[in-house]
């Protein structure tokens, strides 16, 4: 199977490759531009996408217009047992005649990388796990005024760029022998997954193949593609 974030689902179709499902979190409109496509209309009827609750709903006209699958989820923000619980709240406002129970709800990571990752083994029930192009990162040497989170942290530190660039860090990975730069969001995406791959099944492989990045961890082999693709032909 191949699971794809939004933001691989054209350059996934460029190459005439059809994901078996395409995941979104993000609540942005911004989202809306990896579907309002000519080659997402043209494949739609062959497309799955799994799309959070809180999706912006630009998104879902873009994925109904494409005719796609849609299939919904909502994401863990607490431990869903406890009565106050946000996530069991979420879980009581879905219940309806289709979905009894409430639609399901997903551990997200923060990312579509992650939640697809986590689909990928809780839905699906799927070992190994090949890792692509999960680099949590920026390829070293980028200018932190060049990353798309930067004006958000200048917003917030009253546009002091020396405050900013100390939310900067160049990063090597241990395994790949590699240097990336990493912002607060992406260090704080690569510790959840790390997190959530120590309470992963034991029956399940996971490789990152990315070969760079920031994300390695004990319950994840660091390989490159190749030697993956050798391994499980």
């Amino acid at each position: 199977l191949v699971i794809a974030s939004d933001r691989m689902l054209i350059p996934c179709l460029e190459a005439d490759i059809i994901p078996d499902l395409t995941v979104s979190v993000d609540g942005s409109p911004l989202i809306t531009q990896w579907y309002d496509h000519d080659l997402v209309r043209e494949s739609g009827q062959k497309l799955k996408i799994c799309l959070i609750n809180s999706i912006h709903p630009s998104v879902v006209s873009a994925c109904n217009k494409a005719k796609a699958q849609i299939f919904w989820f909502h994401p863990i923000f607490d431990d869903y047992r406890t009565v106050e619980s946000f996530t069991r709240l979420q879980q009581l406002m879905t219940k309806n005649t289709l979905h009894p129970n409430g639609v399901p709800a997903v551990s997200c990571g923060g990312n579509s990388g992650c939640c697809a990752w986590v689909l990928s083994f809780s839905l699906l029930r799927r070992s190994p796990i090949a890792l692509i192009g999960i680099d949590l990162s920026y390829p070293e040497g980028t200018r932190t005024d060049e990353t798309p989170y930067y004006s958000t942290i200048l917003k917030a530190v009253n546009n002091d760029h020396v405050i900013a660039n100390r939310g900067f860090k160049t990063i090597y990975h241990p395994f790949f022998k590699t240097k990336a730069i990493a912002d607060s969001a992406f260090i704080n995406y690569a510790q959840s997954w790390r997190e959530l791959a120590q309470q992963s099944p034991v029956w399940l492989d996971t490789y990152n193949c990315t070969q760079g990045g920031i994300l390695w961890a004990p319950r994840i082999t660091c390989i490159p593609f190749a030697e993956f693709l050798k391994k499980y032909k």
